[in-house]
């Protein structure tokens, strides 16, 4: 987050954590440019996520059926944390306004999840299923036409890479 979007006490715990980090650290990474930068300032590195794209090359046969989907409607996934910062309240409204051919997939937890599910229930939408986040994500991502990420602010989440080693599209906020 941009200083000025950060609270007085957020600010503080940061500057006293870079004090610690610069005394206490012997070897400084960051996931991104931008997470490096954030921490670290001009100092560091960046190490890219470890990933066996093999593993997610292979399709799920039997997926659509597995989860009871409908291989005729197109579907998309956020997976992450239910939180405010997630956003996930903005892509359940435009999913709102979308064909009930196209299906929001929302698989995670966290305490806006009740929230999220009484958002789908209130507006009446058939096309929006929520996943345990013990489904795996592998098999969600291969009948996905697009990860969707409408974060606030994040850094590059785990799960993007999962979703460009499937080949499927993403957007990110």
């Amino acid at each position: 987050p941009l200083k000025n979007q950060m609270s007085l006490g957020k600010r503080l715990a940061v500057k006293s954590s870079r004090k610690m980090v610069r005394k206490y650290a012997t070897l400084r990474i960051g996931c991104s440019e931008s997470a490096r930068e954030f921490l670290y300032g001009d100092e560091g590195k960046v190490v890219c996520f470890p990933i066996d794209y093999r593993m997610y090359r292979e399709p799920c046969g039997d997926c659509y059926q597995k989860y009871g989907l409908d291989p005729n409607k197109r579907y998309f996934l956020f997976s992450g944390r239910l939180t405010s910062v997630k956003n996930v309240s903005f892509i359940i409204d435009v999913f709102k306004d979308l064909p009930d051919e196209c299906v929001l997939m929302v698989m995670g937890y966290g305490p806006e999840e009740e929230n999220l599910k009484k958002q789908v229930k209130d507006n009446g939408q058939r096309n929006v299923l929520f996943f345990d986040k013990k489904t795996p994500v592998k098999e969600l991502l291969s009948v996905s036409q697009a990860m969707l990420l409408p974060s606030l602010h994040e850094g590059i989440p785990f799960i993007s890479v999962q979703a460009q080693a499937c080949g499927v599209k993403c957007l990110l906020s």
